[in-house]
C-alpha cells in the first residue's frame, strides 16, 4: 500500500487523484490533519482534475513495509527520518526541490529507494483541503524507479509520469530553471515576467551560470535550454518561495539557490549573478524577520 508522507499541495492532490482512481493510499499527517481527513474526506480543487472530495485514510507514520512516497519539503527529512526509517518500507521515493538530499533519502531504507520531480501549482488552504490553479501534473522519475511498485500505483492511477534518465539528470532538469524563477520572483517580490524584465542583465548571466553548473552536474544544458523554459511560463506567475518569504515563512533557500552556488564554488565555476540573486533574498529575509 503507498503511504504518502504529507498532506500538502502535492501530498494531497497526489492522495487525491490516486483515490478517486482505486488506488489504495494513505497519506501520513500530524494527529489534527489526519483527524480532519478521515472526519471530511480529502477536497480538491483542482483546474485538472475538477472539484471533487474522496475519502482517504489517514494516518501518523507509515505503516511498516509500505512503499512511501516524500512529498513534504525536503528541510522536513531530518525531522521525519526516524519515523520513515521506523517503518522498514519496502520502496522509498522522494518528490522534494533540490538535489542534496538526495543521499539521505538513500539512506532511509536498503531497500529500492529514489528521489524524482514533479511540475504542478498546487498549495492547502486548508486542513484536507487543496487547491490546484494550474492544469498540470507531471512527474519525472529516474529510470530505476520504472519498475517499481510507487511508479506502478502513479500510472495506473491516472498520473502523467515519465521516466528522465538518472537520478541526477531527473532532479536537474527541473532545478535548472526552478531555481531561477523562484530566486528572480523571490529577490524582487514580481512575478517572473516583471522580474525578468527590469533585471535583463543579471537573468541572462544567471541563466549562463545555470547552464554550466547543470552541465558539469551530468545535464547538458543550453542558454537556451532554461531561457526558453522562463519565457514560456506565465508573465504573472510567482514561486512559492517567493510567497514564503513574504509571508515571513521558512523558505527553501538552501535547496534552490545556496546548494546551488556552493556547488558551483566546488566545481570551480564562477556564479557572481546567481550569487547576488541568493543575496537578495537573504535580504528579503532579514527584513521581512524584523
Amino acid at each position: 500500500m503507498l503511504h504518502i508522507y504529507g498532506p500538502g499541495g502535492v501530498g494531497g492532490l497526489l492522495a487525491g487523484v490516486l483515490a478517486k482512481n482505486g488506488q489504495d493510499v494513505a497519506i501520513v499527517a500530524t494527529p489534527r490533519t489526519a483527524d480532519v481527513i478521515n472526519t471530511d474526506g480529502l477536497v480538491i480543487r483542482s483546474q485538472k482534475y475538477g472539484n471533487f472530495t474522496v475519502k482517504v485514510r489517514a494516518v501518523t507514520k507509515p505503516a511498516r513495509g509500505a512503499q512511501v512516497l516524500l512529498t513534504t519539503k525536503s528541510y522536513t527529512l531530518p525531522e521525519i527520518a526516524r519515523i520513515v526509517k521506523s517503518a522498514n518500507p519496502s520502496e522509498v521515493g522522494a518528490l522534494f526541490n533540490g538535489f542534496t538530499h538526495a543521499k539521505a533519502v538513500h539512506d532511509l531504507t536498503d531497500n529500492d529507494t529514489w528521489s524524482g520531480s514533479i511540475r504542478t501549482i498546487s498549495s492547502r488552504v486548508a486542513p484536507g483541503v487543496i487547491e490546484q490553479t494550474s492544469k498540470f501534473v507531471r512527474l519525472e522519475l529516474p529510470d530505476s524507479a520504472m519498475d517499481g511498485e510507487i511508479s506502478r500505483t502513479l500510472l495506473e492511477g491516472g498520473l502523467d509520469v515519465s521516466f528522465g534518465g538518472t537520478e541526477e539528470q531527473v532532479l536537474w532538469r527541473k532545478l535548472r530553471s526552478q531555481s531561477l524563477m523562484a530566486l528572480l520572483t523571490a529577490a524582487t517580490n514580481l512575478p517572473i515576467g516583471s522580474a525578468m524584465e527590469r533585471n535583463q542583465k543579471v537573468t541572462c548571466h544567471a541563466v549562463d551560470e545555470m547552464a554550466r553548473i547543470a552541465t558539469f552536474m551530468g545535464l547538458p544544458t543550453s542558454h537556451n535550454d532554461i531561457m526558453q523554459g522562463l519565457l514560456m511560463s506565465d508573465p504573472e506567475a510567482t514561486s512559492s518561495m517567493a510567497r514564503d518569504v513574504a509571508d515571513g515563512k521558512h523558505c527553501e533557500l538552501k535547496e534552490l539557490g545556496s546548494d546551488v552556488v556552493a556547488a558551483a564554488s566546488r566545481a570551480g565555476i564562477p556564479v557572481p549573478a546567481l550569487a547576488t540573486l541568493v543575496s537578495a533574498v537573504e535580504d528579503r529575509i532579514n527584513r521581512t524577520s524584523k
